[in-house]
């Protein structure tokens, strides 16, 4: 298995040249993918690799979907081999990464230097936490956008932070809080400068780290992060709960409540189904998931229901044309999505009040590509 660093443009758009990590136990050589390869429904190496550089924006769907198909170049710019010599799960280089903790913890032990600090700094700018990485974010990517399996890359998720914790140790952990504390109850002048410099740079690299677990666990809609201001240790616990309780690893009760949520997951992907093509239905549960925190779909008014579901076709560009229309069934398989029942309201009883709704969330809806170019999946113009 491999880690590729690659550097690709679109042929629309040759002068934004963007870069990725991808990692498989497939050769990767530079080349060109077509968007036809990409919309498939079988899985490919091409489709793979095309699916991680467009995942993120709806432009690319659309733009194939309409009648304008593009391609990608890409080249590879290096390659690292991933190792396990020490853990089945933790790479290498991982395994280094995380260690630098204990190591910043040694040197708070002792009188380090300036010379010490700058070897240390030096040590962390070694290694590439994206890189090191990202063997597991893409096989937790795969099998939850690709393979639409929720319950497996949650629990692959799970060994990897508890391989971490593991690997850390509670001594280590014990260690790092109390030099947190140590550090909080001294007065300016009892602390080294030279030692707050060496816990900032160690509570940078714990930072890191958890953004890292943290990137995957947004895509299972739960998110927490590592900061100063808690003790590892509870963050750790913390995170441990979370999952835990997302892959049935909780009481009885707890397990029923999963089951439903399952149940409910594969209920709204078969009507977004009707809905959309096969590889927008990821795209389009995140927006419908973000139209209901902004407004709350079954505590809306009949009305505002039929106006959510006008502004939807009008402004998304995810569903099929043919879905949309009539709008009468288009608007039932919305209220159905959310578990309403239906309202009786037409499309010409939303001319007053839609534009009222619409400016709610006003930044939801409208296109702006400088300021959210990551959430571009939503708009249109």
């Amino acid at each position: 298995m491999k880690t590729y660093h690659l550097e690709y443009y679109y042929d629309f758009a040759p002068e934004k040249i963007e870069t990725c990590y991808f990692t498989t136990d497939k050769d990767v050589k530079g080349g060109i993918i077509k968007s036809e390869e990409i919309y498939v429904i079988y899985i490919t190496l091409k489709s793979d690799l095309g699916d991680c550089m467009t995942r993120y924006s709806s432009d690319f769907s659309n733009r194939h979907r309409s009648g304008s198909p593009f391609q990608i170049h890409y080249k590879v710019l290096s390659e690292r081999e991933v190792t396990f010599t020490e853990n089945k799960l933790l790479s290498d280089d991982f395994i280094s990464y995380i260690r630098l903790i204990e190591f910043g913890l040694n040197l708070l032990d002792n009188n380090p230097t300036n010379s010490d600090i700058q070897k240390y700094q030096d040590e962390i700018k070694k290694h590439n936490l994206e890189e090191a990485t990202n063997y597991f974010k893409c096989k937790i990517e795969r099998l939850f956008w690709q393979h639409i399996e929720l319950k497996k890359p949650l629990e692959y998720l799970y060994t990897i932070f508890d391989s971490i914790y593991h690997l850390l140790g509670n001594d280590i952990i014990k260690k790092f809080d109390m030099a947190d504390y140590y550090l909080d109850n001294m007065s300016n002048k009892e602390v080294e400068k030279s030692k707050i410099r060496i816990y900032s740079i160690m509570t940078k690299t714990m930072i890191d780290i958890s953004q890292v677990i943290s990137e995957m666990t947004d895509i299972f809609r739960f998110h927490y992060t590592y900061s100063p201001y808690i003790n590892l240790k509870y963050y750790l616990s913390r995170v441990f709960d979370l999952l835990r309780t997302e892959i049935d690893l909780c009481p009885e009760e707890d397990t029923k409540k999963k089951l439903e949520l399952d149940n409910e997951l594969i209920r709204q992907r078969n009507i977004l189904s009707e809905l959309a093509e096969y590889n927008d239905i990821d795209r389009l549960f995140n927006i419908l998931y973000e139209v209901d925190k902004l407004y709350n779909f079954n505590e809306l008014k009949k009305l505002d229901k039929c106006c959510i579901a006008l502004l939807l076709a009008n402004f998304c560009p995810l569903f099929k044309k043919q879905a949309i229309k009539p709008f009468k069934k288009f608007k039932k398989l919305i209220c159905e999505y959310y578990g309403s029942s239906d309202v009786s309201f037409k499309e010409n009883d939303c001319i007053e009040r839609v534009e009222e709704v619409y400016n709610q969330h006003r930044g939801f809806w409208r296109y702006d590509t400088k300021k959210n170019p990551r959430q571009q999946h939503y708009i249109k113009k």
